[in-house]
């Protein structure tokens, strides 16, 4: 065979279907959704192929743009069920997502702006999370005032103005080392050494506070969490994070869901923290082999 057949051979079998996709990792479009023992989760996931105009060069032939919906078990983070929800062979006008959850079904906007409403298990309404693709300091919190009391981190000059002026930035924006204080009648104590770069972690709203004990959760060092207990503020566990960017919070009764990614890389993941132990189990939503396939509705 000529240098010129094969050369066309192989550019033929580059335009074929078998040929020439390169499948994109999935990536969350929009905020989750949790009811109880279910996470819900939208994803995106690109699919473009190339044909190649010669050895060194190729070009962009065709794309398609998948939306799916992922079922979660919320307490082990393994995926249950991947629905396909919408295919686009063109780019995408609407971001896709999750809007609410109500008499058994989702309510979700679709690239094409339509609405799809695929049946759910769980009757009972619910709203989606919040979800941000890099802001991790909206979840984190300086300190949490209770009746009575206050609990929250300070280092040593914060905790001086605080002793002595009544002052308190509710902000962490000068990352510091802090300890976790607490302040009762007006009398500041310190309950544990320094962690790096500390804040409180809750919702969008507020800090979050667990019981049996009463405690709250540090996250600090990018990617460590521990669970501190009142009120002598004894770490209960750490755990390490796979991720640095913290992306939605889901608490629940027994297991703390997160979302989180890992800045300049294509990894999105999903974690399930058991509030007793910290022994958190984590799906990386980015792996191309071993994700469960998408079926049609």
């Amino acid at each position: 065979m000529t240098r010129f057949a094969l050369a066309a051979v192989l550019l033929l079998a580059a335009c074929n279907d078998n040929h020439g996709w390169q499948l994109k990792p999935a990536i969350p479009a929009g905020p989750p959704l949790r009811i109880g023992d279910q996470l819900y989760l939208l994803t995106t996931q690109y699919h473009p192929r190339y044909r190649m105009d010669s050895e060194d060069n190729s070009r962009l032939v065709d794309r398609k743009t998948y939306t799916d919906l992922w079922t979660f078990d919320a307490n082990t983070a393994t995926p249950l069920s991947r629905l396909r929800l919408h295919t686009a062979t063109a780019d995408l006008t609407t971001g896709p997502a999750i809007l609410r959850a109500d008499a058994g079904k989702l309510s979700i906007r679709l690239p094409d702006g339509t609405v799809a409403t695929p049946a759910i298990p769980s009757p009972n309404p619910a709203a989606p999370a919040y979800y941000t693709k890099t802001a991790s300091y909206v979840f984190r919190s300086r300190g949490l005032k209770m009746p009575g009391r206050w609990i929250g981190l300070l280092d040593d000059s914060e905790a001086a103005l605080f002793r002595d002026k009544n002052l308190l930035y509710p902000d962490l924006d000068r990352p510091a080392p802090r300890k976790l204080w607490s302040r009762i009648n007006n009398i500041l104590t310190p309950l544990t050494a320094d962690f790096q770069n500390p804040g409180l972690l809750g919702t969008k709203t507020e800090p979050l506070l667990l019981h049996n004990p009463d405690s709250v959760l540090l996250h600090h060092n990018d990617q460590q969490l521990t669970r501190n207990a009142g009120p002598a503020g004894n770490a209960l566990w750490t755990t390490q994070l796979h991720f640095t960017v913290i992306q939605s919070v889901l608490p629940g009764d027994t297991t703390l869901i997160l979302l989180g990614a890992q800045p300049n890389t294509t990894e999105h993941f999903i974690t399930a923290v058991p509030l007793a132990t910290g022994a958190q189990r984590t799906y990386n939503l980015s792996l191309l082999e071993g994700n469960p396939q998408a079926t049609n509705p």
